[in-house]
Formats: C-alpha cells, structure tokens, sequence
C-alpha cells in the first residue's frame, strides 16, 4: 500500500526580486486583482515557496500548499526565530 505521507517543503532561503514584483503585483496593483491569472502562471514558473522581504514565506499552489500545511516543523520555531508562514489563494 502507498503511503500518502507529505513531502517536506523545500523552503525558499532568500528574497526572489522578481517573485516579490509578482506577489506585490497580486497584491496592491490594479492588474492583479484584474487578471491574477497571469501573475500566478509567471509565479508558478519560478517555484511553490517565496521568501518575502520580512521573511514571512507565501506558498502558492494546493500541492505546494496542502504539503506545507501536513509538515509538522511548518509554523515552528527555529534558532533564527519564529517561522512564518502564510498562504495566497491556491490556484
């Protein structure tokens, strides 16, 4: 029988300038709440897991998501400080 066990998630260890454009695109501009689609493909490209420039991690995507979400060490402290995790909508 398979086990359906969650993955860890690879998670993002620095700032994606570009990912951050796109993220900050969804988030404050007229575009993205016009058209996310778009902006959710070009970020999908790149990777699941974004560091942002406060560390907090954006994880897109349900698989990316449902995994993060089943990893016990997500939402943990770490030597560095708390990890802080949140999530856009899941497309």
């Amino acid at each position: 029988m398979q086990s359906h066990a969650a993955e860890p998630a690879n998670p993002a260890v620095e700032v994606s300038p570009r990912a951050w454009e796109l993220i900050s695109s969804l988030l404050f501009d007229t575009e993205g709440l016009v058209n996310p689609y778009d902006i959710y493909r070009q970020l999908h490209a790149i990777g699941d897991d974004f560091l942002t420039p406060n560390g907090t991690h954006i994880v897109i995507g349900y698989k990316a998501l449902a995994n993060m979400m089943r990893d016990p060490s997500s939402g943990r402290t770490t030597l560095t400080g708390p990890v802080r995790r949140h999530s856009l909508s899941v497309c």
